[in-house]
């Protein structure tokens, strides 16, 4: 066989090859002698080997190969395969796989309770911290139990959500797996779980019925049929905190969270379910204090102070501690001038020996910070710290009317009851109200020893314009004693211009 015709016969070999690769696959099971011949004979079919080459041996007159068309070929029919072409489907994510099977719910203990019960869930196939528990057909977070945690593939804990509508029947709960691919594989079996309906509470009393607009009153509240551990209250709109129910289901205590000024209405809800009635609640805002001055003084309780904050009114009582400090005067609602109580051994004190100064309006107390707010407390000092005592001499309390910008003198006698001299270096200086001195500080300039009195004079002016006085219409100036524990006081009344 020459090379031509070699290359004629491969090169229908392999167009019959290409043919056949590109149709479709006989069946799998196709016995290999068969498809040999079958190759074999679409090889015969197209091509008549003999007659081929007989016809290209032969030289032609110049010595040339014959032009020979080949002969026309058939291609035989393409085989058709016995079974249906198999066709590559992505998988489905959320179909069981060998390492997903299905979750599965065997039993639910206890089968019945009220929203927020701790409840034990016994099935299959449950993955630790990938497994989620929905009670209702709806599976969203207010159908989500909480606090999933499974110690094995059989057997998870949770608490039942707080539905918004529980109902006797039976609901349904299903396990699903959190799956990075997929949304989540739903159980194939599933159990049920009964909310009890409790019957609806009632409240008879809440008691105070006031409280600050910070917050943090604690309420004790009576009624009926409160569930403890499954009773809350709101105020407002206000959810109570620190919520404590006695067994006896009828008195429970609450506090309150910082809402605005007015009045509210306070709600139960045992178990999800609302009570049958309400009460009224008022949020007030408190008195405030800035300043405390002086901050110390003898225990034996002569100490002047003038408090400064606001909403200070008439009937605001003032506590140093837990004794009640004697009210002088006012300027309302922003100054008062008290006497500081005798210091008691039983009296709480911070851990600096100092005690919270509290303004109290009725019910309603101003806020101490316990981080340490210096400015709302005052310390009582030992017989052997300085103190002292002080009288003002002129102008006599609530005197004759002076004119705007009157000149008159003012005197004070300062006594040191203490029991240690005070320096030459020792000074006094304006603390509060109009500053009606020409000076703001100045230099007692002599050593005083104990039980020693100095008399202090001091030229002041009438206020030229018109300034905030108290009901009876005085104008107040208060100086203090450095460190000494006694303030200086001045009260006067001005014409009006």
């Amino acid at each position: 066989m020459n090379q031509l015709t070699k290359r004629i016969l491969c090169s229908g070999v392999a167009f019959i090859f290409l043919v056949s690769a590109c149709a479709p696959a006989p069946a799998a099971t196709q016995d290999p002698q068969e498809l040999q011949q079958l190759i074999e004979q679409s090889i015969e079919k197209a091509f008549d080997r003999k007659a081929t080459e007989q016809a290209l041996s032969a030289p032609q007159m110049d010595g040339s190969l014959p032009t020979q068309t080949a002969p026309a070929t058939t291609i035989p029919p393409i085989l058709t395969p016995t079974t249906t072409p198999f066709v590559l489907t992505p998988p489905d994510p959320s179909s069981p796989t060998p390492d997903r099977n299905l979750p599965t719910i065997e039993s639910i203990n206890p089968a019945s309770g009220y929203g927020g019960d701790p409840v034990t869930i016994t099935g299959t196939n449950f993955i630790p911290e990938r497994t989620a528990f929905y009670f209702g057909d709806t599976q969203d977070e207010t159908t989500r139990a909480t606090d999933v945690k499974c110690e094995s593939s059989t057997q998870c804990t949770a608490f039942s959500p707080k539905l918004s509508q529980p109902t006797t029947s039976g609901i349904k709960v299903t396990a699903v797996i959190i799956d990075d691919v997929a949304a989540g594989v739903s159980s194939s079996q599933n159990d049920v779980f009964e909310y009890l309906i409790p019957p609806a509470s009632t409240i008879t009393e809440i008691f105070p019925v006031e409280g600050e607009t910070y917050g943090g009153t604690l309420v004790t509240i009576k009624g009926t049929n409160f569930i403890p551990g499954k009773t809350t209250f709101v105020f407002g709109d206000k959810p109570a905190t620190a919520v404590d129910c006695l067994a006896d289901t009828v008195t429970c205590t609450a506090k309150t969270q910082p809402n605005t000024e007015g009045e509210v209405t306070v709600t139960a809800y045992a178990a999800g379910v609302k009570s049958a009635n309400d009460k009224k609640f008022s949020y007030k805002v408190p008195p405030t204090i800035e300043s405390v001055t002086p901050d110390s003084g003898p225990k034996d309780g002569r100490t002047q102070v003038t408090i400064k904050g606001s909403n200070f009114t008439e009937q605001t009582i003032f506590y140093f501690g837990e004794l009640t400090a004697t009210k002088l005067k006012c300027i309302y609602p922003t100054e008062c001038v008290v006497t500081a109580p005798v210091f008691r051994n039983s009296i709480i004190t911070k851990a600096d020996g100092g005690v919270v100064v509290e303004a109290v309006n009725g019910s309603i107390k101003s806020k101490y910070d316990p981080t340490g707010d210096t400015k709302q407390s005052f310390l009582y000092l030992n017989p052997t710290s300085y103190e002292c005592g002080a009288i003002t001499l002129r102008p006599e309390l609530g005197q004759d009317p002076m004119k705007p910008g009157e000149e008159f003198e003012i005197v004070w006698l300062i006594k040191n009851i203490g029991t240690r001299p005070w320096p030459a270096s020792q000074k006094i200086k304006f603390s509060s109200g109009v500053n009606m001195a020409k000076v703001t500080s100045m230099v007692i300039g002599k050593i005083v020893q104990p039980n020693d009195t100095v008399r202090i004079p001091l030229q002041a002016f009438a206020p030229d314009k018109p300034y905030q006085t108290d009901a009876k219409g005085l104008t107040y100036m208060t100086w203090i004693v450095e460190g000494q524990g006694c303030s200086l006081y001045v009260a006067i009344r001005v014409e009006k211009p």
